[in-house]
């Protein structure tokens, strides 16, 4: 079985654009998510000091050590949404920057959810349990309703976030996001 390469991007990097992209063996991204170091320095120093030529910023560090969708993520939601709304709503914006949240909650029938499973959605949707669906978490968004679905692409995470975040705080809440579902 073949090992794949995932490209990890980060933002706030001060140097060429080129340097902003990190490509990872999947196992070792894997490694980093569960903090193993390597010569006592963290695995992510340690690659990222192998592969660019400047220090890690605070926002690649937490991109790299983020909790992707897991299987278990897919199953919860899985729990309360029929797998048939979920496979439309996913083959509906298969198309990059073909995604849009309202469309979305609407064929997958979260806007037809009570408050309490709407909330479990947005706890499944807030990986690092920080209270806030951010940026990094939008992006994978498709990915916690379907393994094999893509990420969310730059513009459409920014355009998520904005129909989302009503307060301008560059996170969506809880309030926020049951108004933005319940809109749908």
């Amino acid at each position: 079985m073949a090992m794949e390469n995932v490209i990890v991007y980060d933002p706030e990097c001060a140097s060429a654009p080129s340097h902003r992209m990190l490509c990872l063996p999947e196992n070792m991204l894997r490694s980093m998510e569960k903090g193993q170091s390597r010569g006592g320095q963290p695995l992510a120093h340690t690659c990222c000091h192998q592969n660019r030529d400047d220090a890690l910023t605070p926002a690649f560090l937490q991109l790299l050590t983020h909790r992707r969708p897991t299987s278990k993520t897919i199953m919860a939601i899985a729990n309360f949404l029929t797998a048939s709304d979920i496979t439309s709503a996913i083959n509906a914006c298969k198309a990059k920057d073909s995604f849009n949240p309202s469309v979305f909650f609407k064929t997958i029938g979260l806007s037809k959810k009570t408050p309490a499973e709407i909330e479990t959605v947005f706890k499944i949707l807030d990986q690092d349990k920080s209270g806030y669906i951010e940026q990094d978490e939008l992006q994978l968004f498709l990915q916690n309703f379907s393994k094999g679905a893509r990420p969310l692409t730059a513009a459409e995470t920014r355009a998520f976030l904005m129909e989302g975040d009503s307060d301008g705080d560059g996170k969506i809440g809880w309030d926020e996001f049951s108004a933005l579902v319940k809109s749908s």
